[in-house]
């Protein structure tokens, strides 16, 4: 009880009749860093897809002026689709990447605010804990109910202030999750259209098996 943290926790338990510090952390904690590093693999990801295309288009268009027939026709139809549907992918991984960093830092924005709003809490509870032993002090040295009246309405005082600023954090972690939903939502749409996409890729038929070709 001689450290001022296990000091500040304890006085807010008291004041909130439960711990603000832990149901804050639950609220905002996670792994945002992984997050916005995984915005990073999608633009990786769409960036591969977008040079894998170009790669693709220029090496039909090299053949296609020596290579003639049927045969020809046929591959440069399956070569198209399948550059046209990896510009595609491209566009989804860079809609996943945008997405994805816009909620990490929606994340990171709130908890940095979180941060100043506990400090803010824990400065509260030090001076209620101050004026609580001045309190204590002027009941034992008898200096009258004044004193020890003043020193209780300054630590009430505090105490309402806390739970007042406990009260607008919750109130701006709600809005924040109310805006990354949309986040959330659009990552999910781009995913099921990846995977719908991804089932479209042209695969050559099991008869074309020419070994020279």
């Amino acid at each position: 009880m001689l450290s001022p943290t296990a000091i500040v926790t304890e006085g807010c338990k008291l004041f909130f009749d439960f711990d603000p510090f832990g149901e804050l952390a639950n609220l905002v904690g996670g792994d945002w860093e992984g997050y916005l590093k995984c915005a990073g693999l999608w633009g990786n990801l769409g960036e591969f897809c977008r040079l894998v295309a170009a790669n693709i288009n220029h090496g039909t268009g090299s053949l296609s002026t020596t290579w003639t027939g049927n045969a020809a026709d046929a591959a440069c139809v399956y070569f198209e689709e399948i550059a046209n549907l990896l510009d595609s992918a491209a566009d989804s991984f860079d809609s996943l990447k945008a997405n994805y960093a816009a909620v990490a830092n929606l994340a990171y924005g709130m908890a940095e605010s979180v941060k100043a709003g506990l400090m803010f809490i824990s400065d509260l509870a030090i001076e209620a804990f101050i004026e609580f032993m001045a309190g204590l002090a002027a009941a034992e040295t008898g200096v009258g109910l004044i004193g020890t009246a003043a020193a209780w309405a300054l630590v009430a005082k505090n105490a309402l202030q806390a739970v007042e600023k406990y009260e607008k954090i919750v109130k701006a972690i709600d809005v924040a999750m109310m805006l990354s939903k949309a986040g959330y939502a659009e990552c999910g749409r781009e995913s099921a259209g990846m995977e719908a996409k991804a089932k479209k890729f042209p695969v050559p038929g099991k008869s074309y098996d020419n070994a020279v070709v």
